[in-house]
């Protein structure tokens, strides 16, 4: 017997959901929408590690549970790079800056990620790539 969406007692089911929100997505043009969904999918990454790893280990380590440290990659140094409030600002901090001075310029919000964040292993720069309004 088929069953209809109006047979369905839904309280009667169960389910697994599954949601895959690591990794940022590269494509040959981003743009600030792109950045926001993948900023927010990381902050959901990072929520996850927190819950299920860190938070985990901990409780383990403090009852002296015996267990196998899982080995994760730890997103938080991205989400400092976008989100951080001290120096060096994080790219959300400084587009804010660069937008609320006057004449603020793409080049030059690009040249203040770049100086803030030169030795930052995970900010990569094309140094080819300009934006076509720079002064």
């Amino acid at each position: 017997k088929s069953l209809g969406v109006e047979e369905l007692d839904i309280s009667k089911c169960k389910f697994i959901g599954i949601l895959d929100v690591f990794g940022f997505e590269i494509f040959e043009n981003n743009s600030l929408e792109q950045l926001c969904i993948n900023y927010a999918n990381e902050k959901l990454q990072q929520l996850f590690n927190q819950t299920t790893f860190k938070e985990e280990e901990a409780l383990y380590i403090s009852e002296g549970v015996n267990y196998m440290k899982v080995e994760f990659i730890d997103n938080q140094p991205v989400l400092d790079l976008i989100e951080a409030q001290t120096y060096p600002h994080g790219v959300l901090a400084l587009l804010d800056d660069e937008c609320i001075v006057p004449q603020g310029l793409d080049d030059k919000f690009l040249r203040k990620i770049e100086e803030q964040h030169k030795t930052n292993p995970f900010l990569q720069i094309d140094v080819k790539r300009r934006f076509v309004n720079s002064k």
